[in-house]
């Protein structure tokens, strides 16, 4: 019995039906109600699809498509996490592998949490997912927070090690310039950093933009912003790391990384999390305008 079919061995009739209890999730993983979306990542100074991250989304019988965010922390409270994204490992490379757009080196970006990434049973699953799909595992991106890396620090330094052996990628999600985690990612084989770019506040609209205390505030959010977006994009290059752009929302947004240097991104203003059929039609498009 595999990892993912002893979540799925029993009757789930009978349990609870809220979307904070465990029993919910299991129903939902036996009838496999969780589909994926993916956000395309585009490299912003060509124009090309580079990458795609998948997203686990619930499609729930009664309430419709549930976020992530609704779900997650109920399945992490009940030990399900782990199931749930080595379906979303399996569906990803599956439909990246079958993905016919023109660009082989597209990668697909999948999350893990801590609890996974330490998981006894994490390497051989992602292997095995690796020969039944036959992607090269030079196209796969596994993003972890700094969180990750400390909180188990042994037993996560090692996965990540054995993940990197697998030809995967390692990339840091939310990356920050602190130093207290420094001396660790220089350690291991980390490749990337995404920095999260909506920290920086959009411009003022409507009462506010009238009333100078709100401007003078604003003003100061967006130069610390500004300021600790820059230092993490510095530090990320200092240990040698790819940068990626996350949550590109506005036209300003773009217009930093062009300052900044950056060409890998995604976020709201280059596309949102899609269905598969979604996706592939947008790839297509995009394909032709580039």
């Amino acid at each position: 019995m595999g990892l993912i079919d002893r979540f799925r061995s029993h009757d789930p009739q009978d349990e609870p039906r809220s979307l904070s209890d465990a029993g919910s999730i299991r129903r939902a993983l036996w009838l496999e109600q969780f589909s994926v979306h993916y956000q395309p990542v585009v490299d912003v100074q060509s124009g090309k699809l580079v990458g795609m991250e998948a997203f686990v989304r619930w499609e729930h019988p009664n309430v419709g498509l549930i976020s992530a965010q609704d779900f997650v922390p109920a399945a992490q409270r009940a030990g399900l996490m782990l199931p749930l994204d080595i379906d979303t490992l399996r569906a990803a490379t599956a439909f990246r592998r079958h993905l016919n757009i023109g660009s082989e080196q597209m990668r697909v970006t999948l999350n893990l949490s801590v609890d996974e990434l330490v998981h006894p049973d994490l390497i051989d699953t992602v292997q095995k997912i690796l020969d039944e799909t036959g992607l090269p595992a030079e196209l796969i991106d596994i993003e972890l927070a700094e969180t990750a890396l400390t909180l188990d620090e042994e037993r996560a330094s090692e996965a990540i090690r054995r993940l990197h052996d697998l030809g995967v990628t390692i990339a840091i999600d939310d990356f920050a310039s602190a130093d207290q985690h420094s001396e660790l990612i220089r350690q291991l084989p980390i490749d990337q950093a995404k920095v999260d770019f909506s920290i920086l506040p959009p411009a003022l609209t409507g009462a506010e933009a009238e009333d100078v205390l709100a401007i003078r505030r604003h003003g100061e959010r967006r130069r610390a912003g500004h300021a600790a977006i820059e230092r993490a994009i510095q530090q990320a290059r200092t240990w040698g790391l790819d940068v990626t752009a996350k949550r590109i929302e506005t036209i300003e947004h773009l217009t930093l990384l062009r300052q900044f240097g950056i060409s890998r991104a995604q976020g709201y203003v280059l596309g949102r999390p899609v269905s598969e059929s979604e996706f592939g039609e947008f790839a297509s498009k995009l394909r032709k305008i580039a």
